[in-house]
């Protein structure tokens, strides 16, 4: 959890120097993200929102993701995920958003004839669109879910620093 709380507030800091505002988009990790940035006190001057689009349907709805592309690719996939980091920034119709936005199998069983642990992740702000593809393997949900959010972080760091 260390590791968590140094990029947190890695992420916190450069957020705040950048005037950027996060928005967690979560499926598999289910507001953990969010959850962990608001553990940071001064979480608040750069944490806009939470949103967790754990059904197909709130995906489509909330986020205008195409219902095609998730019938075509499924919700575990690259271009579902491009979607649902991309398309807040495009709604709030701000520059200074900047997204993460995770999907996976987390387990036990596999979905959409995916399997457990395998995650997408994405963050976007202004043009800059990082995409992480990860096959954890068939460990433990919990654990599954942990690491997505310990790499998603990783992920929302490094588009900080691009």
């Amino acid at each position: 959890m260390e590791n968590h709380k140094i990029i947190l507030n890695e992420i916190i800091q450069k957020c705040s120097d950048k005037n950027l505002l996060i928005t967690s988009v979560e499926s598999c990790t289910g507001g953990l993200i969010s959850s962990a940035i608001t553990d940071i006190p001064g979480s608040s001057k750069v944490f806009d929102k939470g949103l967790v689009t754990y059904s197909n349907y709130s995906k489509i709805k909330l986020l205008d993701v195409p219902e095609e592309l998730i019938i075509k690719y499924g919700a575990v996939s690259k271009e579902v995920i491009t979607k649902m980091a991309v398309n807040p920034v495009i709604q709030a119709k701000q520059r200074n958003q900047i997204t993460i936005a995770t999907s996976g199998v987390a387990g036990p069983d596999k979905s959409e004839k995916k399997p457990v642990g395998l995650i997408w992740l994405a963050t976007y702000r202004c043009d800059s669109l990082l995409i992480k593809k990860i096959e954890f393997g068939n460990l433990d949900r919990t654990i599954i879910r942990k690491k997505t959010v310990l790499e998603a972080l990783k992920l929302l760091k490094t588009n900080l620093t691009n």
